[in-house]
């Protein structure tokens, strides 16, 4: 009540002083305005002099952590919304009190946190840049938890301004160098690493730029690298997993990233990727492993980790990437002469899979992206091979039709991209065209 009492009195005061300005007596309107100024002064006065008091007990060391922690908490507040408090702070030197906060108080999360945040409202990603640079040059003064918070600042920040369509922070380059260096230089730490990788594979994502620099940087095989500890780690580190399939799925997908796909494939990403889709976890990992394996080394690859699926209750994630995979190959590679040699063998593959996805008391079934991929495939090979080449496209076309005959719509998905893998083959082969005629597709 106290509180409330003394928050109104201030409010009163800002009242007055916006009113003396239409006070018409002049004796009055400058008494009025006086008093409303000394007491908004007072509080201002008494305002500067907490946050200098929260500054002195979060530097004071050695001192309690749980002073410290408070004092960070409380601080971390006023800086986020007062560009005042972000001004009194500074003059109280609050740079150097938070990193020695940070340096005697590393085990304490939310105080970390909030020292780390804290740097961020005061100086923006330059100030996490230093944070990450000492951590860098000074590795005894900079815990790892410390570094890790300083990381996570920055993919929470990018992540908050993707959200806004903000552009990319100047700063962001340098920050990613940086990051580079730190996972280079703290292999070992679980939380630096996966606080890195998280946001390395944040600032690649859709940005040519910084992919580019990821490799200039010598940051490719410190994906590997991770990837490597999160298989060894397992079911603990489920999110690293993904988090690192997906970066070095970025990678392998790049428009003219022939050399960065290379460089992944020499140091042994494709036995990392599949020993990954292997985990028999049944995690999305497994999934996005598969996507960066067909991506990385082609359909082939793909159907042989498909084949050692463990088997059918643990592998859906490993035939639901590699279905997906298979798809977007096919898709991409119809120009592609050697892939197109590819195609029958993933066909042939493709409708045993529909197969035995559609007999009755099926544990794996993944039916849809099964018939998207069939589709992509036939699209692929239709140009090439009219009815009676490829005895691999001749059997993909009956089943279909004698799928759609007996059960034409107790899934529509289904149903609609296997109607549509005929009508693309018909398109773009008229010998086909006159074919499913004869079948009766029509």
């Amino acid at each position: 009540a106290f509180f409330a009492s003394a928050a109104r009195g201030a409010t009163v005061l800002q009242e007055l002083a916006d009113l003396s300005t239409q006070i018409t007596h002049r004796e009055l309107q400058a008494a009025a305005a006086r008093t409303a100024m000394e007491g908004l002064q007072a509080c201002e006065a008494k305002a500067n002099f907490c946050v200098r008091l929260l500054v002195e007990a979060l530097g004071q060391q050695p001192g309690p952590a749980d002073v410290s922690e408070d004092a960070a908490w409380t601080l971390n507040k006023l800086l986020q919304k007062f560009a005042v408090a972000r001004a009194w702070a500074l003059e109280a030197n609050v740079e150097p009190a938070i990193l020695r906060a940070l340096s005697c108080h590393h085990t304490n999360g939310n105080l970390v946190l909030c020292s780390v945040w804290m740097m961020h409202a005061l100086r923006g990603l330059a100030g996490i840049a230093d944070i990450i640079r000492g951590s860098i040059a000074n590795p005894r003064d900079f815990a790892d938890s410390v570094a890790a918070a300083a990381v996570w600042v920055v993919y929470e920040s990018r992540k908050e301004d993707e959200q806004v369509g903000a552009d990319l922070p100047r700063e962001v380059p340098e920050i990613l160098r940086l990051v580079v260096q730190l996972l280079r230089s703290r292999p070992q730490s679980e939380d630096v690493v996966k606080a890195s990788i998280f946001t390395i594979e944040l600032l690649i994502r859709v940005d040519p730029h910084m992919m580019a620099l990821l490799h200039q940087s010598g940051g490719v095989p410190l994906l590997l690298q991770a990837m490597r500890m999160a298989a060894d780690l397992g079911e603990t580190a489920e999110d690293l997993a993904r988090v690192c399939a997906t970066a070095i799925a970025s990678v392998a997908h790049m428009t003219g990233a022939k050399d960065h796909r290379e460089l992944v494939e020499q140091i042994g990403a494709p036995q990392a990727l599949a020993r990954i889709a292997l985990g028999g976890r049944g995690t999305v990992a497994e999934e996005e492993a598969m996507l960066a394996l067909g991506r990385l080394s082609g359909m082939e690859a793909v159907l042989q980790v498909m084949a050692q699926a463990p088997n059918a209750r643990t592998s859906r994630h490993v035939i639901r990437g590699g279905l997906t995979a298979l798809a977007e190959l096919a898709d991409e590679g119809s120009g592609d002469q050697e892939e197109v040699k590819r195609l029958p063998m993933v066909l042939h593959s493709l409708v045993e899979m529909k197969t035995a996805m559609d007999a009755p008391g099926a544990v794996l079934r993944c039916r849809r992206k099964c018939a998207v991929a069939m589709r992509a495939v036939i699209r692929g090979l239709a140009p090439h091979a009219g009815p009676g080449v490829l005895q691999e496209l001749d059997r993909a076309m009956d089943v279909i039709l004698d799928g759609l005959r007996a059960d034409p719509v107790s899934d529509t998905e289904v149903s609609e991209a296997l109607v549509e893998a005929l009508g693309r083959a018909a398109l773009l082969n008229t010998a086909w065209r006159s074919r499913l005629v004869e079948l009766g597709a029509v």
